[in-house]
């Protein structure tokens, strides 16, 4: 790793958190799925505030993933110009370009 303020952003929490992944948690399941034995479904769950999350229940481990991915990237991509102007404009296209993958 290289640090330098070419390669550095400081970035408000709001925008920290929404974009750690959560990997040493995470279990089998692609991001933002989790899988009820109990009623056999798949459930997506996404933080979008303090205290605030989106969640939708699915058939398939694919769709629950569809719809994590939707929802974060249109998440992101709100945080994109709620802050624009007020972080460095890396930031910015960070957050717009952020796309969601299955290996994530």
């Amino acid at each position: 790793r290289e640090y330098c303020p070419e390669k550095c952003c400081i970035v408000p929490r709001q925008i920290n958190a929404s974009v750690v992944t959560g990997e040493s948690s995470r279990g089998e399941y692609p991001i933002g799925v989790t899988f009820s034995k109990r009623e056999n479904i798949f459930y997506m769950q996404v933080q979008i505030g303090q205290g605030r999350s989106i969640h939708s229940r699915h058939k398939t481990e694919e769709q629950a993933f569809l719809a994590y991915k939707d929802a974060k990237e249109t998440q992101l991509l709100s945080l994109a110009f709620e802050w624009a102007g007020r972080v460095d404009h890396r930031v910015i296209v960070a957050l717009k370009e952020w796309g969601v993958e299955w290996n994530d």
